[in-house]
Formats: C-alpha cells, sequence, structure tokens
C-alpha cells in the first residue's frame, strides 16, 4: 500500500482544533449567560437576591407551603438612621454599612432561610416556619439587637438600627403577594 494520508492527517487534525475552539467558546458562552443571570437576579452592592428574585422565591417558598403544614413568615426590614449616615459621611459610607447589614442578616438566618435586598436600605427574609411566632419574634429581636452594634468606618463610630415587620401565614389560601403586602404593612405600623 502506498498512498500519501498528508491530507486525511492535515484535516483531522484541522477538525480537532476547529472542536476545541468551539468547546471553549461554548464555555466562554456559558460563563457569560450565567453572569448575566446572576447580574439580574441579584443586587450588584451587597450580593444578596434582588427583588426579581424574591418575588420568584417567594412564589416558590408559597406552593411548598400550601403542599406542606409549614407556615410561610415574611420579615421586611428597614434601616434606622440609614439615611443620616448617608448623608453625613456619603455614600461610601452608606454603602459600607449596606454591606454590613447583609452580612448580619445572612448571619442571623438559617442557612434555609431567603435573604434579599430589595431597594435602598430594605431587606426582606423568607422563612418556612412549623408553627408558632416565638421563633420569628426571636430571630427580629436577634437581628435589631446586631444591627444595633456600632460599626467603625474611617474613624468615625456608626449606629443605625431596624425597624421589621412580620407577616405569617399557611394553608391552602395562602397569598405570597399578600402577604409580602402585610409584612411591609406590619412594618411601618
Amino acid at each position: 500500500a502506498n498512498w500519501d494520508v498528508t491530507e486525511e492527517v492535515k484535516l483531522r487534525n484541522d477538525l480537532q482544533n476547529a472542536k476545541n475552539l468551539a468547546e471553549a467558546r461554548n464555555q466562554e458562552l456559558e460563563a457569560a449567560k450565567e453572569s448575566i443571570e446572576h447580574l439580574a437576579l441579584h443586587d450588584y452592592l451587597t450580593g444578596l437576591p434582588n427583588r426579581r428574585y424574591l418575588d420568584r422565591t417567594l412564589e416558590e417558598r408559597a406552593e411548598e407551603c400550601r403542599n406542606g403544614s409549614l407556615t410561610l413568615a415574611v420579615l421586611h426590614i428597614d434601616l434606622d438612621r440609614f439615611k443620616q449616615i448617608n448623608d453625613t459621611l456619603g455614600h461610601r459610607a452608606g454603602d459600607a454599612m449596606l454591606k454590613h447589614a447583609a452580612k448580619v442578616l445572612k448571619d442571623c438566618v438559617r442557612s434555609t432561610d431567603f435573604v434579599a435586598r430589595i431597594g435602598g436600605d430594605e431587606f426582606v427574609v423568607l422563612c418556612a416556619v412549623e408553627s408558632g411566632t416565638k421563633k420569628l419574634s426571636n430571630m427580629a429581636a436577634r437581628i435589631i439587637r446586631e444591627l444595633s452594634k456600632p460599626i467603625r468606618y474611617e474613624g468615625h463610630e456608626c449606629r443605625f438600627g431596624a425597624s421589621i415587620g412580620i407577616a405569617a401565614d399557611s394553608g391552602v389560601d395562602l397569598d405570597a403577594k399578600q402577604l409580602l403586602l402585610n409584612a411591609d404593612i406590619a412594618l411601618y405600623r
């Protein structure tokens, strides 16, 4: 047998290179897609889920609670005296306080709870609890206590607190949107 296989080997190498390039580009596209999805569903400053992600998760958690024997609780949190810090020390100080608040919230809740920043200095925590409001009030008290501790920022001692509105409901008639609205009403009451 004597024939020249140079062209076939070159073609096979070209095909392998094209395949490798296509796989690399596919990985880049997948990473870009994941990054875009993350940015669309998370707050850029704190890294917490945003309002859009909250709305999606609220419906999912409500459905789980309707089908199970769990109570869905919404804690709507507003930082007290945040505007004063932002106005007197500037937006960088305000950003630092928001990051601190996000960390405190994550540390004060269970790993199964959902924490979101819904805008400005407002946050929401979603909890599925078995029954009773004692755990919820204890969690709210712990959050308020931790957020009330002073924070050092560029030589200044910053103090702020939190107001929390809590709403909880269970059963087949659980209305997630109304529950969020009720927590908002409780916060401002």
